[in-house]
């Protein structure tokens, strides 16, 4: 045997690595969920833990909302420091907007200067039966119980949102029979002149199915499934494209970046407390905030409502059933004998 022998002997190939099977992950996660439904279980079981659970509870609603709310997309969204004021500057030749302290009203504003922006409260309140902490899956319920306070505070922040766009752009809103590809330029267009640029385009999705036959060749349609879930569709010229049922129907709002359009500020961030019922065996949560909303630029708005035909309700176009008792019919006969 020769040193070249010897050599390739000691410098064998290393025995190949064995991947471990997928059976041991799915167990390590099956572990991890019955660990963690472990720990639901047993801060349920007490207030403290209740509390607690409401504190961890704070930053996932917080993180999906800043995701997945309209209105933080088209206002800067301004945590205000204790004792700070919600005072802002308004464009000069505009009118600016605000929601009024009772969270319904629209407020006006046609002074020059600074303006105050009155703060209001959105709240919601969560409750799981016992019964069903007994028999389901109390991750499952606490998940479901986490989105449906961030659907419930989503739409009421959205839809004081588009209020406000709508009495923005009450006085240049234009109005057309169909989406017309040449109309929807010329907006963009126009709000360019003004050195603001397009970032976001919001429609209802009846609206969507009739505008992507008109830009079919010019939107950059998105697949993902975290995207198509929080409403955004793709692109069209820069500006992100989003379809949800929150937006009021028949109505396209095309808003330019949210330092540019107005303020959305924060006194109270999101907050969740214990808000068990005992009258009704039931555990729930109360979740509030204190914020305010102004459009202080009316000039990064714009809002094209298609002007379409009104339905005729059913209860209109049916005619109501009557009692028959054979009368006309019997004369009817008669007639025609008779004549």
């Amino acid at each position: 045997m020769n040193r070249y022998d010897i050599l390739l002997k000691k410098t064998l190939p290393p025995p190949p690595k064995k991947t471990p099977p997928p059976k041991k992950a799915k167990k390590k996660r099956k572990i991890r969920e019955q660990i963690r439904e472990e720990i639901i279980a047993q801060s349920l079981s007490t207030f403290e833990g209740r509390a607690r659970l409401a504190t961890s509870l704070v930053d996932p609603i917080r993180r999906r909302l800043d995701h997945s709310s309209f209105a933080r997309r088209i206002f800067r969204v301004d945590p205000l420091e204790a004792g700070a004021l919600p005072i802002y500057d308004k464009v000069e030749t505009e009118t600016a907007y605000t929601i009024a302290e009772d969270g319904t009203n629209i407020f006006e504003i046609n002074r020059h200067g600074r303006i105050i922006t009155p703060l209001f409260e959105t709240a919601d309140l969560r409750q799981i039966p016992l019964s069903q902490l007994r028999h389901g899956n109390r991750l499952a319920l606490i998940e479901r119980a986490q989105q449906e306070a961030v659907n419930q505070i989503k739409e009421t922040e959205d839809t004081l949102a588009f209020r406000l766009l709508d009495a923005a752009t009450d006085s240049k809103k234009i109005e057309m029979q169909e989406i017309s590809p040449n109309i929807i330029s010329g907006v963009v267009t126009d709000l360019e002149r003004n050195d603001l640029r397009i970032a976001t385009i919001f429609m209802h999705p009846q609206v969507y199915i009739e505008f992507i036959r008109s830009f079919r060749d010019h939107i950059d349609a998105v697949t993902d499934r975290q995207s198509l879930e929080i409403g955004l569709m793709g692109a069209l010229w820069g500006a992100q494209l989003f379809a949800s049922n929150t937006v009021p129907n028949h109505n396209i709002y095309f808003v330019t970046e949210p330092q540019y359009v107005g303020v959305m500020p924060i006194r109270a961030d999101l907050t969740i407390l214990s808000a068990d019922n005992p009258v009704a065996m039931s555990i729930g949560w109360s979740i509030f905030e204190q914020i305010g909303m102004a459009c202080l630029n009316s000039r990064g708005l714009m809002r094209i409502s298609l002007a379409h035909e009104e339905e005729i309700p059913a209860e209109e176009s049916v005619q109501p059933i009557q009692a028959w008792d054979g009368t006309e019919w019997i004369n009817f006969i008669i007639q025609q004998i008779s004549g």
